[in-house]
Formats: structure tokens, sequence, C-alpha cells
């Protein structure tokens, strides 16, 4: 295995370790994950977070 393989293969980890960690506190803050990507260009992360309305 080439070591550039393995980097991207290590990335590739630690990216889905970040996400299931986002995840995770946004289920716990009862929010909502949003994400949307263009092939080759970009990708979108949205966070939403629940705003409790007061008085």
């Amino acid at each position: 295995m080439k070591s550039s393989s393995l980097s991207m293969r290590l990335g590739l980890t630690v990216s889905l370790m970040g996400l299931a960690i986002v995840r995770s506190i946004m289920n716990l803050h009862q929010g909502q994950t949003e994400v949307s990507s263009l092939q080759g260009s970009f990708t979108l992360f949205r966070l939403v977070f629940p705003c409790p309305l007061t008085n």
C-alpha cells in the first residue's frame, strides 16, 4: 500500500469519526444535521440547533 493511499484512508477514518461526534452532539441538543455536496467542488454542512421560545 502506498503511503498516499494510507493517508487518504486515515483521513477518511478521521473524517467519519468527526461526523459521528457531530451527530452525537446534535442528537443531544435535538438538532439536525443537513449535508449537500457538489461532486468535485464542495460539501456544505448545515447544523440546525433548536431555539426554545421564551416569554
